[in-house]
């Protein structure tokens, strides 16, 4: 079975060491806990939730995550081809950590790293006060007087105005009209600012005609001396600030070679900070602990002695998990199939009471993973490329899985294209006559999908169906798994019946059939849909009800699946053939186009092999991702659909290992 066994368990301590007992189980990593205080139902002297006391941790994760965020953000860690694919955990050493966590001073690493982004952030605000007070007085550096006698002066008036450019030219007509001494623009501002200066007594002249054009006065600045000046100081102070700023970020990133320990530490708090955080789950009295929780059964054996060798006083008691509980879920596969769980993982793992479809979706992903790729060329590329991600990711169990899975989707493409008769597309062609690759082909190939694509089509529509009766016997098998017979017969054999005569009468128009396996056609037909009728609306009060949704049901707007449905997920199947001619349609693209530089003089040979490089790259990355998705959508619209559903939560035992981390074994 690949969905492991589960007890649940209750352990009554008659010590005062729950914090202990806590600790040993979180070093064993077998028991998931369950909150006791809604659970227990015991009798007997008052007992209360237990204490959690996570501030100590959450005060050092606080500190440390506030280094690390620095780190990141002035010293990236580069990531590796590997890390770059999924989220890595880090894996720490237990000695290292047993060794740096009495000895690391993080007080003091944080009270430097506060200091230095202090400072950063004292040298960001002055960069920024200082750019803000460069770009205004950018407009006046060429102005030669002193800002404090444009601002002194009484017979003119000097003004500095922004007119928009669909403005410009009405603005100097008005201008016209007023006794201007000088309009010229700005040397070196946009054309849109204009220097105006003019007598007193037309300013209000001059702010009317702003206000109808919608031209904007730039406030002179007031400042001691000419504008230049004071650009030359503020980008003297500038520079220096810039310096100051750096001067930080060097030292962040001398820190930040302590990345490693500080990640270590921050497994080992977030550890602590999950023990705590489970003593709220136990239930404490005067006398006793009791703490609950589920373990696997092959399991519990090391709970038992464990709680034998240093709990004396525990006791322990097992009983089978509640049909009704939501009991967490944890698969156990055979190594060939121990690859395909990674697609039940991304969908949702199976209920705990039902049965898991790993082992039932193995061969459908792989053919339908081979069909769409379906090129010999391109499959040994992703063994390959497989192999190579096993082997840098030997510690990192599910990224090793994700190899796998693509590593036998590698073995599949290669069979099918080999039988498809597509090697690197129709490569063989351009690279002599009777060449090796060329034999190769000639010898394996079977089938031309690109010569007879209706044939192809119908292939996949047969595929398609198949699979359509597949799912739904799969679904009779998961309702006698749990007695439900009346569910296996009247949801799942009804259809069985019905389908293949629904097959039958759809095949007369398009081609000629014998009048006996018409015959055969209506009376499957007529015989599945007469049991539909009669059992799909059972569960409705009324007669009428019952015969409305029987009917209704054959369409498939209520019931457990309808003819409408499977004409329309068959027709999805369509895609099989779809992405397969794709693929080889580009590949042989690419070596025509080949093909043709291969004729330039002198280059034509480097031109030839560097596009069928590049081109047979780009064309395996782009055809691997669509035959990936697409072959797992089929698998969890059009047959998950049919008998699956996901949903349950994962086993997660309380021990040191995470998402982000995880101990060297």
């Amino acid at each position: 079975m690949a969905i492991d066994p589960l007890l649940k368990i209750t352990v009554v301590d008659r010590t005062h060491s729950a914090a202990r007992l806590i600790s040993r189980l979180n070093d064993l990593g077998v028991v998931e806990l369950l909150d006791a205080t809604k659970t227990t139902g015991m009798e007997g002297p008052p007992l209360r939730p237990g204490v959690a006391h996570p501030h100590h941790a959450e005060e050092h994760l606080h500190k440390i995550n506030f280094i690390l965020g620095l780190f990141e953000q002035f010293a990236p860690e580069p990531k590796s081809f590997v890390a770059g694919l999924a989220p890595l955990p880090l894996l720490i050493d237990p000695q290292e950590l047993h060794d740096s966590v009495p000895k690391f001073d993080l007080d003091d690493l944080f009270h430097r790293v506060q200091t230095l982004e202090e400072g950063y952030r004292h040298h960001e605000r002055l960069l920024s006060q200082i750019q803000q007070e460069i770009s205004q007085l950018a407009p006046f550096e060429s102005v030669a007087v002193s800002m404090e006698r444009l601002h002194g002066l009484k017979r003119i008036r000097v003004m500095l105005v922004d007119v928009p450019k669909k403005s410009q030219e009405p603005f100097l007509e008005a201008l016209a009209g007023v006794e201007v001494l000088a309009c010229e623009p700005l040397r070196g501002g946009p054309l849109s600012r204009y220097w105006l200066t003019f007598l007193p007594q037309d300013e209000a002249r001059i702010a009317a005609l702003l206000k109808e054009w919608r031209a904007v006065e730039v406030v002179l600045p007031r400042l001691h001396g000419t504008a230049a000046a004071r650009l030359a100081k503020l980008r003297e102070d500038l520079a220096h600030a810039g310096e100051g700023r750096a001067g930080v970020i060097r030292k962040l990133q001398d820190l930040a070679v302590q990345r490693h320990t500080l990640l270590g530490l921050k497994a080992f708090w977030e550890s602590e900070q999950r023990k705590q955080l489970a003593h709220s789950q136990v239930l404490k009295g005067h006398w006793v602990s009791v703490l609950r929780g589920y373990v696997r059964e092959r399991d519990l054996a090391r709970l038992e002695k464990l709680l034998h060798d240093e709990f004396h006083s525990a006791s322990l008691t097992t009983e089978p998990p509640a049909l009704h509980e939501d009991v967490p879920v944890s698969l156990t596969h055979p190594r060939l199939i121990r690859p395909i769980s990674f697609l039940i993982t991304m969908y949702g793992l199976p209920r705990y009471n039902s049965f898991d479809p790993t082992a039932y979706l193995t061969v459908t992903f792989l053919v339908f993973f081979g069909i769409c790729f379906s090129d010999v060329g391109y499959g040994v590329m992703l063994v390959l490329l497989s192999l190579y991600i096993r082997a840098r990711a030997r510690a990192y169990a599910h990224i090793r899985q994700f190899a796998n899975l693509f590593l036998l989707g590698g073995i599949s493409t290669i069979l099918f294209g080999a039988v498809l008769g597509s090697w690197f597309g129709d490569l063989h062609h351009y690279l002599g006559a009777d060449n090796p690759l060329e034999r190769a082909q000639r010898m394996f190939a079977v089938f031309d999908p690109m010569g007879r694509p209706v044939l192809a089509l119908v292939l996949a529509l047969v595929i398609g169906a198949v699979n359509q009766m597949y799912g739904v016997t799969l679904k009779m098998y998961g309702a006698v798994r749990v007695g439900d017979w009346f569910g296996a017969i009247f949801d799942g054999l009804m259809w069985l019946i019905l389908l293949p005569g629904l097959i039958i009468l759809i095949s007369t128009i398009f081609v000629e059939i014998s009048g006996a396996l018409l015959t055969l056609g209506f009376v499957l037909f007529g015989i599945g849909a007469l049991g539909l009728v009669l059992t799909q609306g059972r569960n409705e009060p009324t007669l009428l009800g019952k015969a409305i949704v029987g009917i209704i049901s054959l369409y498939g707007i209520f019931g457990s699946y309808g003819c409408a449905s499977f004409i329309g997920d068959t027709l999805s199947y369509c895609r099989l053939l779809a992405l397969g001619l794709t693929t080889g349609i580009v590949a042989m693209s690419i070596n025509l186009i080949g093909g043709m530089l291969r004729d330039v003089p002198y280059v034509g040979m480097l031109l030839f092999i560097g596009l069928l490089i590049f081109g047979h790259l780009f064309n395996f990355l782009i055809s691997v991702l669509g035959a990936f998705i697409h072959s797992a959508r089929l698998i969890f619209v059009e047959f998950f659909g049919r008998f699956y559903e996901g949903g349950a939560r994962p086993f997660r035992p309380l021990s040191f290992n995470s998402a982000s981390f995880q101990l060297k074994e």
